[in-house]
């Protein structure tokens, strides 16, 4: 293992704790919530422990953190999506959301602790910061959506964004459960439990359109 020297200004510190998130993501890929560890984070890194909590107080804050840039991410996608021309339909505007979720499992998986965990664990300003993204990402979004489909108005367009991210956190509970539920669900007569979240999320948003459509 190579331990680095301490970063000492502002661009060797932001490439530092890059370099911690890259390394906090490899190992989520290869464990889970309850198995990963600041230890692993930092040896996989190269640096002591220590230096990992000088940028993450908690392992939750690092986690928000992940989170909040897969999210950046996500909506980039969605945006670039909506951005694009030709005739728009309700169905083009749920694959623009939930068709970049495809290759996007370490975020779908992050987002099952997002409620129940990370969100217990920061401070009021790692919060606030995070919640604040959500706010601009999920405004930007729904204002691209009322461009898209006329019977949307601004206001039902965040309540639709809104709600496509509280059913795919909640859908990803379902198809990402511990591993004891994993062999539960092996059996035969529990098939029909398993969810594929991007199926799921998909009809959730077609019909989440078809209501808000009938309402206008």
């Amino acid at each position: 293992m190579v331990i680095k020297q301490r970063a000492r200004n502002d661009e060797d510190k932001l490439e530092r704790r890059q370099a911690i998130l890259d390394a906090g993501l490899d190992v989520w890929n290869e464990t889970s919530y309850a198995d990963f560890t600041m230890s692993a984070v930092a040896e996989r890194a190269g640096i002591v422990k220590g230096t990992v909590y000088l940028y993450f107080e908690t392992k939750e804050q690092l986690f928000l953190a992940l989170i909040d840039d897969m999210l950046a991410d996500y909506f980039d996608a969605v945006d670039a999506r909506l951005e694009e021309g030709g005739r728009w339909s309700k169905s083009r505007v749920v694959e623009a959301l939930i068709g970049a979720l495809e290759g996007r499992e370490a975020f779908t998986r992050l987002l099952t602790t997002l409620g129940s965990i990370c969100e217990h664990n920061v401070s009021y300003e790692h919060a606030l910061v995070f919640k604040r993204l959500m706010l601009d990402r999920f405004t930007r979004t729904a204002a691209l959506l009322v461009k898209r489909l006329p019977f949307l108005t601004v206001e039902t367009a965040m309540r639709f964004v809104t709600h496509i991210s509280a059913m795919v956190t909640g859908l990803a509970h379902m198809t990402y459960p511990a591993p004891v539920m994993e062999k539960v669900f092996e059996l035969p007569e529990m098939a029909v439990l398993k969810f594929d979240l991007k199926t799921e999320a998909r009809a959730a948003a077609q019909a989440l359109l078809d209501g808000l459509e009938q309402e206008s």
